[in-house]
C-alpha cells in the first residue's frame, strides 16, 4: 500500500499528455500492418484503436463488429497509462486496480508479467518497477512521467510507447536456456539504430528473423511475454516461457 501511494504521488507531477491519432490500419501493440486468417486485426468501436488477437489477448473472438477495448467498456472512466504520457492505444488493466498500462509498455518492462497469457492481463509486477526509473526523463516526450526503459546499448532512456511510436527498433529474442524457452525484451536508441517511422516489432530466433506474418502464431507472443519477468540487466527484460 505504502509504495502504490509513493508511486501515486510521483505520477502526480504535471505533465503534457501525448495525444496520438491512432490507426485503424496497423496494430497499436506490435505496428504491424499485416493481419491472417488465424490472427485478424480488429478495431474497437469506440476509440478505433486496431490490434491483432493475439497481440491483445482476444483470441477466441467470434463478432468481430461489436467489439470494444478494455479501456472503453467503461465510459465513465478515464483509462491512462501508469508508465508513460501517450493517451489512448491498447491498454489493460493491472493487479493494481487504479492503474492500466499499454501492453508495449508492460511488454518491455523488466519486472512486469501478464498473470494469464490467453487474455494477456491483468499485468502483475507494476509495483515493484523501481522508483528511479520514474525519475528518468525519456528522450522523446521531453518529460519525467511514467517509467522509463534503457537502450541495450547505452543508457539512454525513453517510455517504451514513446520510442514504440518514434520508430525506434524494438526486438524479441526467442532462446532456449537450460531446456526452457526465453524471451529478451530488448530495444535501441536513436544513435544505435536509425528509426523508421514504419517499423514494427521484430522477433528473432536461433534460426533467425521471423516476420509476424509467419512467426506470431507459432511463438504465441502473449504466452512467451506474459511469463515471469527474471532479466538482471535494465537494458533488457528477460521471460522465461516452460
Amino acid at each position: 500500500m505504502q509504495r502504490e501511494l509513493e508511486l501515486t504521488v510521483c505520477l502526480q507531477e504535471q505533465y503534457h499528455p501525448v495525444k496520438v491519432k491512432w490507426t485503424t490500419e496497423r496494430c497499436a501493440v506490435c505496428r504491424w500492418v499485416e493481419d491472417w486468417d488465424y490472427n485478424k486485426m480488429v478495431i474497437c468501436n469506440r476509440c478505433q484503436i486496431a490490434v491483432h488477437q493475439e497481440c491483445y489477448g482476444v483470441r477466441k473472438l467470434q463478432n468481430f463488429a461489436s467489439w470494444v477495448c478494455r479501456a472503453c467498456e467503461t465510459l465513465d472512466i478515464k483509462r491512462e497509462c501508469y508508465l508513460c504520457p501517450v493517451k489512448g492505444g491498447a491498454l489493460k488493466p493491472t493487479t493494481t486496480g487504479q492503474f492500466w498500462v499499454h501492453v508495449t509498455c508492460a511488454w518491455f518492462s523488466r519486472e512486469a508479467s501478464f498473470l494469464n497469457d490467453e487474455t494477456m492481463e491483468p499485468a502483475d509486477g507494476i509495483l515493484n518497477i523501481r522508483t528511479k526509473h520514474f525519475l528518468q526523463v525519456c528522450v522523446v516526450c521531453k518529460q519525467m512521467h511514467g517509467a522509463c526503459i534503457q537502450c541495450c546499448k547505452c543508457q539512454m532512456q525513453y517510455h517504451a510507447m514513446c520510442a514504440s511510436r518514434a520508430g525506434y527498433a524494438m526486438e524479441l529474442h526467442c532462446f532456449y536456456r537450460n531446456g526452457n524457452q526465453m524471451t529478451r525484451m530488448i530495444s535501441y536508441c536513436a544513435s544505435h539504430k536509425a528509426p523508421n517511422p514504419d517499423a514494427a516489432i521484430i522477433m528473432k530466433t536461433p534460426e533467425g528473423k521471423i516476420s509476424t506474418k509467419h512467426g506470431i502464431r507459432e511463438m504465441a507472443i502473449g504466452s512467451v511475454l506474459s511469463a515471469t519477468s527474471n532479466g538482471t540487466d535494465n537494458s533488457e527484460s528477460v521471460s522465461n516461457h516452460s
